[in-house]
C-alpha cells in the first residue's frame, strides 16, 4: 500500500527515507532483493562486500539465489545497505 500524500510529506519533514515507486515495484517483481538493494545504493558486489566483511564471492551466490545466508550474513548485509533484513530475503 502507497502513503498518502499527508503521510508521505510527515516522512519527508521527518528525515524519514523514501523510496521511488519504480524501485519498490521492482523489489516486488524480482527474484533478488539483495540485487535490487545493492543496485539502488550504487554499490558494486565487490563494494558491498568490503562493506559487510564478506566476499564478492559469497554476495554473487546469494544475489543468484544458489545460497541463504546465515543470520549473520543477514545481518551485515541489511546493516552495509541501511535496510531491515525482511526488506532483503
Amino acid at each position: 500500500m502507497r502513503k498518502s500524500p499527508a503521510n508521505f510529506n510527515r516522512a519527508l519533514a521527518s528525515g524519514e527515507e523514501t523510496y521511488p515507486s519504480e524501485f519498490v515495484d521492482k523489489l516486488i517483481e524480482t527474484e533478488s532483493r539483495l540485487y535490487e538493494w545493492r543496485k539502488f545504493r550504487q554499490l558494486t558486489q565487490m563494494q558491498l562486500a568490503k562493506t559487510a566483511d564478506l566476499s564478492q564471492g559469497a554476495i554473487a551466490v546469494i544475489e543468484q539465489g544458489k545460497r541463504t545466508p546465515n543470520m549473520e550474513t543477514a545481518r551485515r548485509l541489511a546493516h552495509a545497505l541501511s535496510c531491515d533484513i525482511d526488506d532483503l530475503f
